[in-house]
């Protein structure tokens, strides 16, 4: 090998060490976040909404501002002239009445030119259009910090759906180990004839049953695993975990008033409706004042040329050059009924979005009211569940004893080491159930960041 395949295959190698020890690295719910903001569609999308949401801010000042327009035109043409009955005076010539004037240009060059500045002094529309496009940057603002947040939740949500899909195939290959035992010494007691042919068959169907429910188990992790991939853009085989028999950390949920009261006035849905709102309401506004009249300021200055051959001699010309500044009135008259069409139209959209604004603030204060309850009772229900498990615990060891003195079954014994196995999930996936309140109970509130994020990943640890 020469020496530049050999630093290729160096270069390659390294990269792909590189590739793998990311592939296997511990990831946490900072870190799925902080992966989700670069890969998320959906995200990505709200930030190009903002950039949008800040030029219409400069398209409202550009509205109150002047406007210079210039023209220009050259082309091919010709004019003829004719004035009668006109006065003429020239040095030498004295004054004449009725004096006739004739031009006559064919095959020439014109020319033209105007320059135009107009600054609008009173325009209701133009008035209503800028405050429109104010209100759709502010919108755009709120749209993205909704946008952040609901990437924020999601990226949980897909989080902890890996680590309870990851919990349910563990308690199933729990049980496959404690129903392969059994149906071992089942089979064996069998053999040797100490027990009856049931024991053993209740063992093998209960194992073969175990052995489908890990099937679609897996199937359904790597169905999680993938919606958390393609949401950050990586693996999900070494997530951090909530430690068994190890606690939340506290979580000071206070009052639930106050939380419908910063639900009400800080989530975004509501401010984005709210808003939705106010834009309609310029709408009609900008539709009722096309009826109005408009004062602008304006000042034009325009010139016209025609030179070329004519009738009465060669370089024959006419050109004119004026100018004008003043004050321009203009008022509507009619305009085929669109402008009361478009008025009838915007009014009945003002109040769909007023509508808009009740359906979501009930719906919101809903869920705040359901996340508040999870956060505070789910402490009180993870208890309850710890305190199954070892109940539990203590049956097992019970049916154990009574399987070894012939007084239970082999099934009683598989049931009450799955209700074990159970039980350990429960607790798990109440923990993840309580993270997931706490982040849509800031969400709701509209605070929602990553100070809450890191407040649930300090409750995660690498197993």
């Amino acid at each position: 090998m020469n020496p530049v395949h050999r630093r290729l295959a160096l270069l390659l190698a390294v990269a792909l060490a590189a590739f793998a020890q990311a592939a296997i690295a511990d990831v946490d719910l900072l870190g799925a976040w902080e992966a989700a903001q670069r890969q998320d569609p959906a995200f990505a999308a709200a930030g190009a909404e903002l950039v949008a949401g800040e030029a219409r801010s400069r398209q409202a000042r550009a509205l109150s501002l002047p406007t210079v327009t210039v023209r220009g035109s050259v082309g091919y043409g010709g004019a003829t002239q004719d004035s009668t009955g006109a006065q003429f005076s020239a040095p030498g010539f004295g004054t004449v009445d009725g004096a006739d004037f004739r031009t006559d240009i064919r095959d020439g060059t014109a020319t033209s030119w105007r320059v135009t500045a107009e600054q609008p002094l009173y325009n209701e529309q133009r008035s209503a259009n800028a405050r429109q496009l104010e209100l759709q940057a502010d919108q755009a603002g709120i749209g993205h910090r909704a946008a952040r947040q609901d990437l924020m939740l999601r990226t949980a949500r897909a989080y902890f759906e890996v680590l309870l899909s990851e919990d349910a195939l563990l308690e199933i290959r729990r049980q496959k180990a404690a129903t392969a035992r059994a149906l071992e010494v089942a089979q064996g007691s069998y053999d040797e004839g100490k027990l009856p042919v049931t024991d053993r068959n209740e063992a093998r169907a209960r194992h073969d049953g175990i052995l489908a429910r890990e099937s679609a188990a897996e199937d359904d992790l790597a169905l999680r695993r993938s919606a958390l991939f393609d949401l950050t853009g990586i693996a999900a085989e070494r997530l951090k975990r909530i430690p068994d028999g190890v606690p939340l950390r506290a979580f000071d949920a206070g009052r639930l008033e106050a939380w419908l009261s910063k639900a009400g006035d800080g989530n975004p849905q509501i401010g984005m409706q709210v808003l939705s709102r106010d834009i309609a309401a310029q709408e009609v506004r900008k539709w009722t004042a096309q009826a109005a009249p408009t004062v602008s300021l304006v000042a034009q200055a325009n010139g016209e040329r025609l030179s070329g051959n004519g009738g009465f001699g060669t370089g024959a010309s006419v050109s004119s050059t004026n100018g004008v500044v003043g004050l321009q009135l203009a008022i509507p008259i009619y305009e085929g009924g669109m402008r009361s069409a478009r008025a009838d139209e915007a009014v009945a959209l003002a109040d769909k979005a007023r509508f808009g604004i009740d359906a979501t603030r009930k719906a919101i204060l809903q869920q705040t009211r359901g996340a508040w309850l999870g956060a505070t009772s789910g402490l009180t229900r993870i208890a309850s569940l710890e305190r199954a498990v070892e109940s539990a615990r203590s049956r097992v060891d019970a049916t154990t004893i009574g399987h070894e003195v012939g007084a239970r079954t082999t099934l009683d014994l598989l049931n009450a080491q799955a209700d074990l196995f159970r039980a350990l999930r429960d607790v798990q996936q109440a923990k993840y159930q309580v993270l997931l309140d706490r982040l849509t109970l800031a969400k709701a509130a509209g605070e929602l960041s990553e100070e809450s994020l890191r407040a649930a990943n300090a409750n995660l640890v690498r197993e």
